[in-house]
């Protein structure tokens, strides 16, 4: 059995048949027809976070596989950004499609490879007489796979004209071929990838296809280490705590395909300082000791057309959190009991120290025999609940399409609001629970609370400025220093924490906090004469900041009324002009407006 390879990357693939590669177009036509019945499946090693979707996309082509028995065709269509690994996903169904009908044709296409004049006589073949190179009959790429699989690659990059004679040919499940009168059959089952969005297709082609949807890296970044250590397992003795901070929080638009090009750029890098005597024989040790960090740093240099990874970012972070006199000392600390920092030179927290292995949970695929084997390492999962941990500590998003280290992905209250305040008593207790802290004379620490708190934070979203009430000590100092760091105030104290929208209230222009409940900072906007403001104006205004300071909804106009010294049914006649019962009639609504009166 050949070596595995982890689903979602290309690495030793053994794929079917490709037109569009390195050969001429001819020679991949005839490549592509001697070994159509060649295709073989390859062997899968799974990362945790991409189970489910497999699990899903599995239930999926047993779906369409059913259709198909009863004579009922879907076209699947994979859709996923640039290097996900779309294609490992169309193996999977192509694989099951072939216990269902043995020794069926496979053919795959790269539409985008196909100059867009010869992809439709390609697909759909064309009679003699054609057009003026048309000598002889020839036969489409649909018409040779028979009742096979035929897998459309980029489908997105083909023409919206083509798109409309495949939509005839997907709907009636009859094509003709160019130049042709007869009505042929069409008995292939149709997958396809793209890595574009729906707006680029034919809406009345988009709504034909059956769409499935791998997640992007950054979405499922616990298993970055997976394919770090499966592309060359020698780099993990190489990665810090600050360099593993750097690569969680990174976003990764190439995706795995950009994770194995980094892992090739810096095995490069580890060859030369070798050849060139830099390091120490079978080890990583430097030669010169007093240029460690130079020569550490020269292992992660890359093009920039490479990738855009920067493996010291989470030590410029704590660079600029000094310098505006943040303590990062408990910071440092929490991170450090997750093998993780903020020092990507710190060689203390280095995953090379450890003693790790996976440990491969077996996941039983439904057709007999087939298994696809799903790894879990403790020490990875250790790892990566730091990380969120780290995400959760300065309120960000550990699935935004960012790198969190620039610290832009942060939530909005709304995200928090109304929800159960159980889920952040439990999160508390995971994040003080002593069990988490890492026992040193542990070789393979217990990762039950890790896991715990990935589900937690996956299951349901909790409200850290809003609870920070339940957090113990040393937590509490923690979330203030990071605070005073997102917001920039310097003075916040833990009384502070238990009201935050009174700390906003006091700092109406503080961009975070602003952005945090979505409204508008005060900024230095000219100031208005009384003169040239409405009454009419100032009403809806008195009435939404009344509301914000004591929390009134719909029915609360005697509250109103009491306060501002008017007649009830005046007030209640108001409400309803400006439009503020129905405002007020949503408990999700927060008044956006205010009136600040100064001293």
């Amino acid at each position: 059995m050949e070596e595995p390879a982890p689903l979602g990357s290309s690495s030793g693939a053994l794929t079917a048949p490709q037109l569009g590669c390195k050969k001429s177009f001819k020679n991949q036509r005839e490549f592509a027809m001697d070994s159509i019945y060649s295709w073989k499946p390859r062997s899968w090693i799974v990362p945790p976070e991409l189970k489910d979707p497999l699990v899903r996309f599995e239930i999926r082509c047993d779906s369409i596989i059913e259709k198909n028995k009863q004579g009922k065709y879907i076209t699947l269509l994979i859709c996923g950004a640039t290097g996900v690994g779309k294609s490992m996903f169309a193996e999977l169904f192509i694989h099951k499609y072939r216990k269902y009908r043995q020794n069926s044709k496979v053919l795959v296409i790269n539409c985008s490879a196909i100059p867009e004049t010869l992809l439709e006589s390609e697909l759909f073949g064309y009679d003699k007489g054609a057009h003026s190179t048309a000598k002889e009959k020839k036969l489409g790429l649909f018409e040779i796979v028979g009742d096979g699989v035929i897998v459309l690659e980029e489908l997105g990059e083909i023409n919206k004209e083509l798109q409309a004679k495949l939509l005839i040919a997907i709907e009636n499940r009859t094509f003709i071929r160019v130049g042709g009168t007869t009505q042929i059959s069409l008995q292939a089952q149709i997958i396809a990838t793209t890595n574009v969005d729906k707006d680029t297709f034919r809406k009345d082609f988009w709504y034909r296809l059956e769409t499935f949807t791998v997640p992007s890296l950054y979405e499922r970044r616990y298993d970055i280490l997976y394919y770090i250590n499966h592309f060359d397992p020698e780099l993990m003795g190489l990665l810090t705590g600050g360099v593993l901070l750097a690569l969680f929080s990174y976003n990764w638009p190439g995706n795995v395909r950009e994770v194995e090009m980094m892992c090739n750029s810096i095995r490069e890098n580890i060859q030369y300082a070798k050849k060139n005597k830099f390091l120490k024989k079978n080890s990583f040790e430097f030669v010169v000791q007093s240029f460690q960090n130079q020569q550490f740093g020269a292992f992660f240099r890359h093009n920039q057309d490479v990738s855009t990874f920067q493996f010291d970012k989470a030590l410029g972070l704590a660079r600029k959190m000094i310098t505006k006199n943040i303590n990062v000392t408990g910071i440092e600390k929490l991170l450090n009991e997750y093998m993780l920092s903020l020092n990507c030179y710190n060689q203390k927290f280095k995953l090379g120290n450890l003693k790790y292995q996976n440990e491969a949970e077996e996941y039983t695929l439904s057709y007999t025999g087939d298994k696809i084997a799903i790894h879990q390492n403790k020490f990875f999962a250790n790892i990566y609940g730091g990380f969120l941990i780290f995400c959760y500590i300065f309120i960000q998003n550990s699935t935004s399409n960012k790198d969190i280290l620039d610290l832009d992905s942060h939530f909005k209250h709304s995200d928090f609001e109304d929800e159960d305040n159980n889920i952040d008593k439990i999160l508390a207790k995971e994040l003080n629970d002593k069990n988490l802290i890492q026992k040193k004379d542990a070789q393979i620490p217990d990762n039950t609370n890790f896991i715990n708190f990935i589900n937690i934070t996956k299951t349901k979203l909790p409200s850290l400025l809003d609870n920070f009430s339940y957090l113990e000590e040393p937590m509490q100092p923690i979330i203030i220093e990071c605070l005073k760091y997102l917001t920039g105030i310097t003075t916040i104290t833990n009384e502070d924490m238990k009201n935050i929208r009174n700390l906003f209230s006091r700092n109406r222009d503080n961009k975070f906090l602003a952005a945090y409940f979505e409204e508008e900072t005060l900024g230095n906007d000219e100031e208005v004469p009384i003169v040239n403001i409405c009454i009419d104006d100032l009403r809806p205004l008195y009435y939404e900041t009344v509301a914000n300071a004591t929390g009134l909804r719909v029915g609360k106009q005697k509250k109103i009324a009491e306060i501002s010294g008017r007649d009830e049914s005046t007030i209640s006649q108001e409400l309803k002009k400006y439009g503020l019962n129905e405002k007020f009639a949503n408990p999700n609504f927060t008044p956006r407006k205010r009136i600040v009166i100064l001293k």
